[in-house]
């Protein structure tokens, strides 16, 4: 009851008037510009890193492509070999049992 007679008599609200500072706004969008401009070219940096860092990937890429050829050509090789070997191996078997018959 205290709170409605408050009420009643605490008389009208009135809005304020709003409060410009032509300065103040300006600051804020040259400010905001500055900002802008900094992340465009956090942005580039960004993008050149990018590209850079694909350039070293592909780089890497072809050498490794190129040391797995090598790798591949060495164990061809080996099996060469090793082929080579056993048919000296049979051959000098073959040959010797030729000559053991003789």
């Amino acid at each position: 009851m205290i709170i409605c007679l408050c009420l009643l008599f605490a008389g009208r609200a009135s809005a304020q008037w709003v409060v410009s500072d032509p300065g103040n706004l300006a600051q804020g969008i040259i400010n905001a510009s500055k900002n802008i401009i900094h992340t465009s070219k956090t942005a580039t940096n960004m993008v050149s890193n990018f590209q850079e860092t694909v350039k070293i990937y592909q780089q890497g890429k072809k050498y490794y492509d190129a040391l797995k050829s090598v790798n591949n050509l060495v164990k061809d090789a080996r099996k060469v070999q090793q082929t080579i070997l056993m048919v000296a191996f049979h051959t000098a078997n073959i040959v010797k049992g030729k000559c053991n018959d003789r």
